[in-house]
């Protein structure tokens, strides 16, 4: 699948806003904006075969990666692993805002 050149605003009254692919498709790459109210959290998931950088852009949170709980902010990069259960989860007063980006792992 060949894809054109685009560009999307990040700006969004939802929870979450897919950027880019498809979350049927195992393959690939994917990006999308997530905005977490104070308290929220994503919820566990697992990354499956696909790696997973998260771009803070506003607020701070905590990032529970299997184990290990790690603080995170605004102008941080996050990696998560393949295979990684996690959850976001904003511990700040106001919103948390993050830019993510998986690809299929090599």
């Amino acid at each position: 699948m060949h894809r054109k050149s685009f560009v999307r605003l990040l700006k969004s009254n939802s929870r979450f806003k897919r950027i880019i692919g498809n979350s049927r498709i195992k393959k690939g790459l994917s990006s999308g904006f997530v905005t977490l109210k104070k308290g929220e959290s994503i919820g566990t998931h697992s990354t499956c075969k696909k790696e997973e950088l998260l771009v803070i852009i506003e607020g701070f949170g905590k990032a529970i990666i299997g184990e290990k709980t790690i603080s995170i902010k605004k102008g941080q990069v996050l990696y998560i692993p393949a295979r990684s259960l996690h959850d976001i989860k904003n511990t700040s007063g106001g919103l948390l805002k993050y830019l993510y980006i998986t690809a299929t792992a090599i």
